[in-house]
């Protein structure tokens, strides 16, 4: 399933290094996360402290800057949807496919491992096994935590952006509110909507392919 958007850099020659030497591009798109929070939070404490009289307008978008990096920050420590703090958790476990062999696990656990995964999970890597044992449960409480997550969250926020963007787009395409309300609420929702629409296809091609 996918929840969100987001762009992947291919790392795979990264593992043929020493583990030791993993770590910094392993943790580089939080360092960076780190450094674009840091921005916004210096220019609001000018602003909090009286150095700077900024526009409202400035203030709010610095609030919403800081609240998205924050998030996306708070996002990569959910290990249980393959973030970079689980290629971290991988790397530290010394493991080789922790994701494949906790699957194999969980389906076992549940009575649905066929033969081929079970000698697939016999052969695989005792670090693997090792970590897999508590893993298992880690990705089947993230699979219950998220939705609700979504529910709590996700969605009261979604319902205030749409209620603010429902209010000045009345006032029509003539005003720049009407543009304004547009450019927000697309770049909220684009990350939500196309992730579901890729998942709707993805799921509509497996059942074609059954047919």
């Amino acid at each position: 399933m996918v929840f969100l958007l987001v762009f992947e850099t291919d790392l795979t020659q990264l593992w043929t290094l020493p583990r030791r030497r993993r770590y910094g591009p392993l943790l580089a798109g939080l360092a960076l996360d780190a450094v674009l929070l840091a921005v916004p939070l210096a220019v609001r404490l000018l602003i909090d402290t009286g150095v700077w009289a900024a526009p409202d307008l400035l203030d709010a978008v610095l609030a919403t800057w800081i609240y998205v990096k924050l998030t996306a920050m708070l996002w990569q420590c959910m290990v249980f949807l393959r973030t970079d703090l689980y290629a971290v958790l991988v790397n530290a476990l010394g493991c080789r496919n922790l994701w494949r062999v906790s699957t194999l696990m969980l389906r076992r656990a549940v009575r649905r491992l066929d033969a081929a995964g079970a000698t697939e999970l016999a052969d695989a890597h005792p670090a693997d096994v090792r970590a897999g044992r508590w893993f298992r449960w880690v990705r089947f409480l993230g699979a219950v935590v998220t939705p609700a997550w979504a529910v709590l969250f996700l969605v009261p926020f979604a319902g205030e952006v749409l209620g603010w963007a429902a209010d000045r787009l009345g006032d029509g395409p003539a005003t720049g509110r009407f543009w304004w309300a547009v450019l927000c609420t697309g770049v909220y929702l684009t990350p939500f909507i196309l992730p579901a629409a890729l998942s709707a296809r993805e799921y509509a091609r497996r059942l074609m392919a059954r047919a």
